[in-house]
């Protein structure tokens, strides 16, 4: 893998090197390009900042679905921190990291509160699925929740930050 990358000289160079590898990665698609292809999008996105250039690959999910690999140019930009992120959501934005696939986000679901499942005469009630562990009679009260919605197209409630996403410097509007 980092063999295909030996005779790069130059930012753009990296960037298609890379797109190249991610692409072989892609359509190889067993359980050791996971790691692979998330150390080349890493690349890509140190190629895509030192090209200034976004990048952009194809390939496929582990479903056979064609995906898009997409990175930005990384800007370095004063107020662009977790702290920053987090202001965002709290205002109800959504975020992303630079080096995340476009279609990735976070955001911050706000409070939630529904009236028990048996209620009749409402739109919004609580749900079968939720009611069969919380009770039938019970209302739901939900805190809010950060939320992400990742590059598979997979909604993950319960989303937390790593260290990494807390110290980062890339973060922009999702």
């Amino acid at each position: 893998m980092v063999d295909n990358l030996g005779a790069v000289t130059g930012a753009r160079e990296l960037q298609e090197a890379v797109t190249d590898v991610l692409a072989d990665a892609t359509l190889r698609n067993d359980h050791e390009c996971v790691v692979e292809r998330t150390l080349i999008i890493a690349l890509g996105a140190a190629a895509s900042k030192l090209a200034a250039a976004p990048a952009r690959v194809y390939g496929t999910d582990k479903y056979g679905n064609q995906t898009l690999c997409e990175w930005d140019t990384v800007k370095e930009e004063k107020g662009m921190n977790f702290e920053w992120a987090l202001g965002q959501m709290q205002q109800g934005n959504t975020v992303r990291r630079a080096v995340w696939v476009r279609t990735r986000f976070a955001c911050l679901m706000p409070e939630l509160q529904l009236p028990p499942y048996n209620t009749q005469g409402t739109d919004r009630k609580v749900n079968d699925r939720t009611a069969k562990y919380i009770g039938e009679d019970a209302p739901l009260n939900c805190r809010p929740y950060f939320a992400c919605l990742t590059g598979g197209d997979m909604w993950q409630p319960g989303w937390l930050p790593s260290t990494e996403d807390l110290l980062a410097n890339d973060w922009v509007s999702g």
